[in-house]
C-alpha cells in the first residue's frame, strides 16, 4: 500500500506541485480511507519528504551510473542527459520523477525541510557535474582555463531549463524544436 501511495504523491507532484498534494483524492484513487494514508504517512509533508527521498536515491544513482559509462568522455555524460531529458518529455507520468524536485522548489508554501532538501539535491547533482568535467579536464579534452564549478553551475542551469521547458512550450515536440541539442552544444563548446 505504501509504493502505492507513493506513485499516486508522486503524480500529483509533477502536475501541480505540493499546494495539489491531497491525502482526500490519493484515498478515493486507491479505494481507501484517509485513515489509512494517515497509517502510512503522519501528514502531506512527511509523505511528500518520503517521495523526495526516493526521488534524490534514483537521481544520485543515475548521475553516477551515467558518469561512470561516459569516463574519459565527458560529452557522452551531457549526451545521455540530453536523451534522458526528451523522454521525459515524452512520457512524463511514466518518468515524472525527473521533474519532481523542479516542481516542488517553485512551491511558495514549501515546507523548509523539503525546501532544505531540494537545495542539497541540486548541490549534490552539481558535484556529480563537476566531478565529470573535472574527469575531462584530467583527461586533456577539456580547455585547461575553465572554472570547473562554474561550467556545472552553468550545466544545471540549461538542464533545469530544458526540463522545466514544457511550462513555455506547453508541447514536447516544440520544446524540442526549440532547444534540443543546447546541453550538448555547450559541451562541445569546453572541447580544446
Amino acid at each position: 500500500m505504501k509504493k502505492k501511495i507513493l506513485k499516486i504523491a508522486k503524480k500529483q507532484l509533477l502536475v501541480g506541485g505540493y499546494g495539489k498534494l491531497n491525502f482526500a483524492n490519493i484515498a478515493d484513487d486507491l479505494n481507501t480511507t484517509r485513515a489509512n494514508l494517515h497509517y502510512h504517512f503522519k501528514d502531506k509533508e512527511n509523505l511528500a519528504l518520503e517521495v523526495f527521498k526516493e526521488y534524490e536515491i534514483e537521481m544520485i544513482t543515475e548521475y553516477n551510473d551515467l558518469r561512470n559509462q561516459s569516463k574519459n568522455n565527458y560529452v557522452d555524460f551531457f549526451i545521455m542527459i540530453e536523451k534522458l531529458s526528451w523522454i521525459f518529455h515524452a512520457d512524463k507520468h511514466k518518468r515524472g520523477s525527473k521533474a519532481v524536485v523542479i516542481e516542488l522548489i517553485f512551491d511558495a508554501d514549501l515546507p523548509k525541510r523539503i525546501e532544505k532538501m531540494c537545495r542539497e539535491l541540486y548541490e549534490k547533482l552539481r558535484k556529480i557535474v563537476g566531478g565529470v568535467l573535472q574527469d575531462g579536464l584530467d583527461c586533456g579534452i577539456i580547455k585547461k582555463k575553465i572554472d570547473v564549478d562554474r561550467e556545472a553551475t552553468r550545466a544545471l542551469a540549461i538542464m533545469v531549463g530544458m526540463f522545466t521547458s514544457r511550462h513555455h512550450f506547453h508541447f514536447n515536440k516544440k520544446s524540442k524544436e526549440q532547444l534540443n541539442g543546447l546541453l550538448i552544444d555547450w559541451a562541445i563548446s569546453l572541447n580544446k
